[in-house]
């Protein structure tokens, strides 16, 4: 297929509705593969702070796998510098062909900035990784440009989900904010209140547990308690146990919280 007519192509199958960074990975990686006629494409993530490149996502014959790898990868380096300039590089430690090739993208906010003031912002990287088990089998300088061109749709794809993605969680914030004002000008009993509070915080951040402890100021005990799990459903929990003093802490007012 003509690298045009296989970008396009990617290009469309992007364009299907991918609701986070796992689902694009899940989705991107088989088809990036058999464009290059790959046995294996990994998806790193770049810890800049640790000078690692840590696996997220692998695909192998077109299945998915969650697996660990690190890979030192210090950027003040010639090669790393190399790299970051031209994209590429080929593996210098596999003995099959291999290359590395790089992701761009920022932030919501960053990416927020770049549009409302033109200006030029700090991008975060991933690496891709395509293998061809085949010693025979190299990268060609045409597999090489299709490469960055397949790169540049993906960067562009998960700028457009981590933009989504900061949009809902925002919404959701407002719709929990407001739902807690509406709370607090109902006429509904403190303990009701306190309940439908516990019940909105675990909905809208969807933590495996979210408890709630009621203490006295004076005695640091916990008078009631409560804790919504990820069905919603709010239950009491028994305070017999001896927790009162396990997790209160001095606020700078002097109150116990």
């Amino acid at each position: 297929m003509p690298r045009i007519n296989l970008l396009y192509d990617f290009y469309r199958k992007m364009a299907q509705r991918v609701f986070s960074f796992e689902d694009l990975m899940h989705h991107a990686l088989p088809i990036m593969a058999d464009y290059l006629d790959a046995q294996r494409i990994s998806f790193f993530n770049w810890e800049e702070e640790k000078s690692i490149i840590s696996l997220h996502t692998t695909s192998l014959n077109g299945e998915i796998f969650e697996l660990q790898e690190n890979i030192f990868a210090d950027k003040n380096s010639p090669e790393i510098i190399k790299f970051l300039q031209d994209g590429l590089m080929d593996s210098p430690t596999l003995d099959y062909p291999a290359i590395y090739a790089l992701v761009k993208w920022r932030t919501p906010l960053e990416s927020l900035k770049a549009l409302t003031s033109g200006q030029q912002m700090r991008s975060r990287y991933g690496v891709l990784r395509f293998e061809r088990f085949k010693k025979s089998k190299v990268f060609t300088q045409s597999d090489k440009q299709i490469i960055l061109g397949l790169c540049s749709e993906l960067s562009s794809k998960i700028n457009v989900i981590e933009i989504d993605s900061y949009h809902m969680s925002q919404l959701e914030r407002a719709r929990a904010l407001n739902g807690l004002a509406k709370l607090f000008a109902s006429s509904l009993r403190l303990a009701d209140s306190l309940k439908e509070i516990l019940k909105s915080i675990q909905n809208t951040f969807h933590f495996d547990r979210t408890s709630m402890y009621l203490l006295d100021p004076k005695t640091q005990v916990v008078n009631e308690a409560y804790s919504a799990d990820l069905s919603g459903e709010v239950k009491s929990i028994d305070i017999s146990k001896n927790i009162h003093r396990a997790f209160t802490t001095r606020c700078p007012g002097g109150d116990y919280v």
